[in-house]
């Protein structure tokens, strides 16, 4: 069983434990319900010691204090280059770079996300699998960005392992929800965002 946790990033790490923010409390309190309820394997999560810098990880911290092991599982930037991995960010740029009627920010968010959750999220979610491959038999608790909750579930499920989702949105905003929800409607309208924008995501 994987145990599943979404969140907004900005809220994994901290770097006074005695200032966490609401976000941070909630994350904190979710991690430890798991841990007494279900006494999970593993506490992993979608970060990266690259990413962490001077920060220090929730997640890490409260399995230390449970004596448990904890996994960084999201790629560096040495295998994003590698792989060819694009986030938004990257995306974004790209589409308006190539698009000459230079579209209101709205659509071009909406393509780079919708474009990142067909083309990249499942490369990236499959770097998670493959990271938990020698515990997945084993209860497991994942902590992920909420974007990634119901494709990484997916994932899992066709792996055949079980999952329970025990906590969604934590520290999730009105912004982050904004951003998701341009990937989502710009998705229902082009199923196929990839073909709106020849050179997008192959550069």
């Amino acid at each position: 069983m994987v145990y599943l946790i979404g969140v907004a990033h900005r809220i994994q790490k901290f770097g006074d434990w005695n200032t966490l923010n609401e976000g941070q409390v909630e994350l904190v309190e979710a991690i430890r319900n798991c841990i007494e309820r279900f006494r999970p394997r593993v506490i992993a999560e979608e970060h990266s010691l690259e990413a962490l810098g001077e920060s220090h990880s929730i997640a890490k911290r409260v399995a230390d204090e449970y004596k448990l092991e904890h996994r960084f599982c999201d790629p560096d930037s040495d295998w994003r280059k590698r792989a060819c991995y694009k986030g938004r960010d990257q995306l974004e740029m790209e589409i308006f770079t190539h698009s000459w009627d230079v579209p209101a920010s709205e659509i071009i968010c909406g393509r780079a996300g919708a474009i990142e959750r067909v083309m990249y999220f499942p490369v990236r979610e499959r770097y998670w699998l493959e990271c938990l491959a020698d515990v997945l038999a084993q209860d497991d608790l994942f902590i992920c960005g909420q974007a990634h909750i119901e494709s990484f579930s997916q994932l899992l499920r066709s792996e055949g392992v079980e999952v329970t989702i025990l906590a969604e949105r934590i520290g999730v905003n009105a912004e982050d929800d904004r951003l998701m929800a341009l990937a989502r409607d710009y998705l229902e309208v082009h199923p196929d965002p990839i073909k709106d924008e020849p050179g997008v995501g192959n550069l």
